[in-house]
């Protein structure tokens, strides 16, 4: 293995770990700026801000500042295919869970679904591609959706928003 110091991402777009960060930007992206208006205030503006702060960070380490990139070679050939079933999994997990959530009535509950999906699809990615850190950010997502979840369920209940068979 080589590595190659002093790099900036903006010189290696076609390193998986430079543009595999710009796909999960773009969907965290899409997912914030899509959902936050469901937020009550002040949250609305918190998560913009929180987003804002994020994206300019994630800029940052990702693009301009200079980084040590290890020259690894392209992944073993299973590392695509447990990509691409991870990600057809979480899209298909995402799709019968909206479907059970219209059933039931609780639709308010998609996006933390969407958040357990995303954390989900993340763990195949930590043996694939021999990342760990994927277990960590896996296990993050999946809890702050289940959390979510939980949160806004007990919260619509109080309500009386959401029905009971949950």
């Amino acid at each position: 293995m080589t590595r190659e110091h002093g790099a900036r991402g903006f010189s290696r777009l076609q390193d998986p770990l430079v543009w595999g960060t710009t796909v999960g930007a773009a969907g965290g992206t899409a997912f914030v700026l899509a959902n936050r208006g469901a937020l009550r205030d002040p949250w609305p503006t918190l998560a913009f801000f929180v987003w804002a702060g994020a994206l300019a960070i994630y800029v940052w380490f990702v693009f301009v500042a200079r980084r040590t990139f290890d020259n690894t070679g392209s992944p073993a050939p299973h590392a695509a295919a447990r990509y691409l079933g991870s990600v057809v999994g979480m899209l298909i997990l995402i799709r019968i869970g909206t479907a059970v959530l219209d059933h039931v009535g609780a639709t308010e509950l998609r996006p933390a679904l969407i958040v357990v999906a995303v954390g989900l699809h993340f763990f195949p990615f930590a043996s694939a591609f021999h990342t760990p850190l994927f277990n960590v950010l896996g296990t993050v997502m999946v809890c702050i959706g289940a959390g979510g979840a939980r949160a806004r369920r007990d919260h619509g209940r109080e309500r009386g928003e959401l029905s009971r068979s949950g």
